[in-house]
């Protein structure tokens, strides 16, 4: 009689757990679908074995995907392999985030970039997207290296480095706009396309004119002298636009730029939504570390590369002060801080490319 009972014991909890087993899924669940895929090869379907109606892609063509068997090195930074046949490749030359643009106009992964391939030149690093990577903002790939020895400011004679650029000591109140914080705040939230815009901010900085308790000092300096730099030009902005990626003559010459706030925030990783005038708010840093990653790639390449300062750096952001003169926003790399310094001292600087 015992045995009995053990046996019905067994009998009902086999049936409770048929009846709590889940529904099996149907083949759409599964990723199976009624409709053919142009792209799919001969007999490269799997079928659902629930109902033999559905499919899906296991094997695609090629061919039909644009793939060939030529060889594209020679041109293409970013060379993608297709599943079904390895040594069918085909040219992305669509720009991501952290890749590296070439002087040719295509983008490549840092780490595929060969050195020794003198038909292409590594113009700067992606910061910055459009048009699903048709265009967009590269990061030089080095600091301005001035010609003169700079500390902080003028008067300063102790760790004089070339990696401080003066601002210059122009006027710039008539041709450029200043952002007061709430300014700024304002900017950030309606994505305002000047907040953004430091190509047109540095060609109105060579719009400015001497400052009048610089011009008889002016006229007694020699253009080539450090003393120069600091009170009679447009310094910062004469650098950028000058700047040359490479000793290749003509590579993307009269077009860097002194980037804005906006673009160093943008370089760094910021949420616009929340960013508030010190910085303090929104600084989401998801950008600068993998730039940083693909610049120590490109360096350890050989290429003319460091990673992004860790300091206060120039923008060409005016910020609203009667006095003095000129105050320009500088950007912390470290942290996401903005802050406001005097022309009249010198900050690291990385010039900026539209392409």
């Amino acid at each position: 009689m015992r045995y009995v009972l053990i046996l019905l014991g067994l009998l009902v909890a086999g049936k409770a757990q048929a009846m709590d087993c889940d529904v099996a899924p149907t083949c759409e669940e599964l990723g199976y679908s009624q409709d053919n895929d142009p792209y799919c090869a001969d007999n490269g379907y799997m079928f659902c074995p629930l109902d033999h109606s559905y499919k899906k892609c296991v094997n695609m063509d090629c061919t039909k995907l644009g793939f060939t068997e030529d060889d594209k090195t020679s041109w293409c930074g970013k060379l993608i392999k297709c599943r079904g046949n390895a040594k069918m490749t085909l040219c992305q030359n669509l720009c991501e985030i952290a890749d590296v643009l070439y002087d040719n106009g295509t983008c490549g992964y840092p780490d595929e970039y060969d050195s020794n391939d003198k038909t292409k030149t590594p113009v700067g690093v992606v910061f910055y997207v459009t048009d699903e990577g048709r265009h967009g903002k590269v990061l030089a790939l080095k600091e301005l290296e001035g010609k003169y020895e700079n500390f902080y400011n003028f008067s300063d004679t102790e760790n004089l480095t070339k990696k401080y650029i003066p601002m210059g000591g122009l006027d710039w109140r008539q041709v450029m706009r200043d952002y007061s914080s709430e300014d700024l705040v304002e900017a950030f939230q309606t994505l305002d396309p000047e907040i953004f815009d430091g190509k047109g901010n540095t060609q109105k900085m060579l719009q400015g004119t001497i400052l009048a308790k610089n011009e008889e000092r002016c006229k007694t300096l020699s253009q080539n002298s450090r003393e120069y730099e600091w009170y009679c030009q447009a310094t910062a902005a004469l650098y950028c636009l000058s700047y040359a990626p490479s000793e290749k003559e003509g590579v993307n010459a009269g077009n860097w730029y002194m980037p804005s706030l906006g673009e160093t925030m943008q370089a760094f990783g910021y949420d616009f939504e929340h960013a508030t005038a010190s910085g303090d708010s929104g600084a989401i840093g998801d950008v600068r570390p993998i730039l940083n990653k693909s610049l120590r790639t490109l360096a350890s390449k050989g290429v003319a590369a460091e990673t992004i300062y860790d300091w206060f750096s120039w923008t060409s952001t005016r910020h609203s002060y009667a006095s003095p003169v000129n105050t320009f926003k500088t950007f912390n790399f470290y942290s996401g801080g903005i802050s406001s310094d005097n022309a009249n001292q010198a900050f690291p600087l990385r010039p900026m490319l539209e392409f």
